[in-house]
């Protein structure tokens, strides 16, 4: 299974798109993950890593590749999301191994960001997620932070970004992936794309950006 390389001086924002089922005669019987390992497939199954696609074509989720791990916030439990952010929390960060994230991606539309970093700024990411993997700081919450607005913030504090109010530009994935467009264009930073099943009808139109380097 491909997969992407490890970034020495690049922090990826790996972002997959919301979706929603065609209806069954128009689905198509063919499957994006004949390369799978079945190894891989089967532990995931008995893991964290498959999570329910909350949100349709709003949903999505956004994670960022430091080094060889890929970092997500999320609720711990789907069905006691909390409208704003209080204690306990219902949250948890996880930390894929590359393998692992082109897993869960295999059958959806991803975009990724290429946006430059230093290894110091690397290394700030690695110890944030280290610390909040062992112990999240922050509640998942509704009006509050979700995986969107969590990697919005961090890219303002890291200085990648203008500050803004995350309502607009990072309430969901897709205004993120607005917002990420508008800055890497501005920037010159690099955009990826790989597409999903056809069995979905996914949100976004990626048709403008080249196919990850590591899918050619």
């Amino acid at each position: 299974m491909p997969q992407s390389p490890v970034y020495k001086d690049t922090l990826l924002i790996r972002m997959f798109h919301g979706s929603i089922d065609k209806p069954s005669f128009l689905r198509n019987t063919s499957t994006l993950k004949s390369t799978i390992n079945t190894d891989l497939e089967i532990a995931a199954k008995q893991s964290n890593l498959l999570r329910p696609n909350v949100g349709g074509l709003w949903g999505g989720h956004v994670a960022m590749q430091v080094g060889d791990r890929v970092y997500g916030f999320y609720y711990k439990d789907a069905r006691r999301i909390h409208w704003f952010s209080k204690t306990p929390f219902n949250s948890e960060f996880h930390n894929y191994s590359i393998e692992e994230w082109e897993f869960i991606v295999a059958e959806k539309r991803e975009t990724c960001f290429h946006v430059p970093a230093t290894e110091t700024e690397l290394a700030e990411l690695f110890d944030y997620f280290k610390q909040n993997c062992l112990q999240s700081s922050i509640d998942y919450s509704f009006f509050g932070e979700r995986c969107a607005s969590n990697v919005y913030h961090l890219l303002i504090k890291l200085g990648k970004i203008p500050a803004g109010d995350y309502r607009l530009h990072a309430f969901w994935p897709g205004a993120l992936r607005r917002t990420l467009i508008k800055y890497c264009t501005l920037n010159r930073w690099p955009i990826t794309v790989k597409e999903g099943s056809m069995d979905e009808w996914w949100q976004g139109n990626i048709s403008t950006f080249p196919q990850h380097p590591w899918n050619r």
